[in-house]
């Protein structure tokens, strides 16, 4: 039986703004096993983000619970719970190489040890060449892989990711999401994989990524529904034309347009 890396127990978030009340969550509970992939899947600005800042412990919920493992962990932020943001917070003025390694500094290991994991994930992201350039000089992709590197050679036990592939083309986005699987383990048993909790509103991305989908309700955002792809891992492109892929797809698709058209009828409302 997998152990619980993650729960999310009847979780409320409600800021107060101009005077008055915005929840973005609302009585949202979940779990995620250990090495378990799971896409947070639902329309802009429902409060997915919100979701996984509350997970990370950036934001304190106005009600319920954040657990990593056993522990309550509200608020707290933990190396063990690593964020990969939508645009790549890289140090401007760090070279590759020297932005991988940033986190390793304050880790407590033999010199040696740090460059060779850090030569490691620039092998392993497919940066080999660029070790000596400036994040300016990459493009969007290579930007988003030296970021990730940056965050898995610190060894986090569970990785968060806000819409982390949102910002570059279709065809980029395909490569990394990829990427993603490889150095995720895909292959790998579920025990000795990374816990992963992926925010998209990409319905063929959460499906073509996840072991499971949550999809979320309009803002405020609440557990709507949740869906296993049954697709086999390791997992590749071909499998998007097969027909459960296509149907699971649009019932997804027809279930996010309704979240979407009821978020503008509240936001109608909200502006009147």
């Amino acid at each position: 039986m997998k152990s619980i890396k993650v729960k999310v127990d009847n979780v409320t978030k409600t800021y107060r703004t101009g005077g008055r009340s915005i929840t973005a969550v609302r009585d949202c509970s979940f779990e995620v096993a250990e090495g378990e992939f799971l896409s947070i899947l639902g329309p802009s600005g429902c409060g997915k983000s919100t979701l996984l800042r509350l997970i990370a412990g950036f934001e304190i919920p106005t009600k319920g619970g954040i657990y990593f493992e056993d522990g309550l962990c509200n608020g707290t932020i933990s190396p063990q719970r690593a964020m990969v943001f939508q645009e790549p917070a890289l140090f401007p003025w760090l070279t590759v190489e020297r932005n991988i390694a940033f986190g390793l500094a304050f880790k407590d290991s033999e010199k040696e040890d740090k460059g060779r994991l850090v030569k490691e994930y620039i092998a392993t992201m497919g940066l080999v060449g660029f070790e000596d350039r400036f994040p300016h000089e990459l493009s969007g992709g290579m930007r988003q892989r030296a970021m990730l590197a940056r965050t898995l050679v610190n060894n986090p036990e569970v990785l968060l990711m806000d819409e982390p592939f949102a910002s570059v083309d279709a065809y980029t986005r395909e490569i990394l999401q990829m990427d993603l699987l490889r150095v995720w383990g895909e292959e790998l048993a579920p025990a000795i994989r990374k816990t992963i909790v992926f925010v998209t509103h990409s319905i063929e991305e959460a499906i073509f990524l996840g072991d499971r989908i949550i999809v979320c309700t309009h803002r405020p955002t609440s557990l709507l529904m949740e869906v296993r792809p049954e697709l086999a891992r390791p997992r590749s492109r071909e499998m998007i034309v097969k027909r459960y892929f296509v149907e699971l797809k649009e019932n997804l698709s027809g279930i996010m347009r309704d979240q979407v058209l009821k978020s503008r009828e509240i936001e109608r409302l909200e502006g009147a």
